[in-house]
């Protein structure tokens, strides 16, 4: 039998699933775009030069879209110079980490993030159960 999920049971798997891994949500308010435009600022640039880069090399799907994506986000990480701090991001960021500024942590080596990330559903049975 196939089981569809509800439209909010979805962030509800979703916070199941971080929260197993140790992992909290930062819910931000509506039009709050200062603790949004970090994130706006790349997908702007992302949504800028994708879509260019793919019609110029003719590229109509997304698998062969992906080296570009990829080679996009690299550019953005870790060549590009940001224009308000001056640094690259990728440097930047691992100034922070060495410095302790950073609340990200890495994940435990040992986590089974396909365990973590499986859809679950309680069932409960009505009558014991029996062979």
């Amino acid at each position: 039998m196939r089981y569809r999920c509800k439209e909010d049971e979805g962030e509800i798997q979703f916070r199941r699933a971080l929260g197993s891994l140790g992992i909290g949500i930062i819910y931000t308010g509506k039009r709050q775009a200062q603790a949004k435009g970090k994130i706006e600022k790349l997908f702007d640039y992302l949504q800028r030069r994708l879509p260019f880069l793919c019609e110029k090399h003719k590229i109509t799907n997304s698998k062969d879209a992906q080296p570009i994506l990829d080679e996009i986000v690299y550019f953005y990480n870790h060549q590009r110079v940001h224009e308000e701090t001056k640094e690259i991001p990728a440097q930047r960021w691992q100034k922070a980490l060495a410095e302790g500024r950073s609340k990200l942590r890495p994940l435990d080596p040992s986590a089974d993030l396909d365990f973590c990330f499986t859809f679950t559903k309680t069932r409960w049975l009505l009558t014991p159960p029996s062979i």
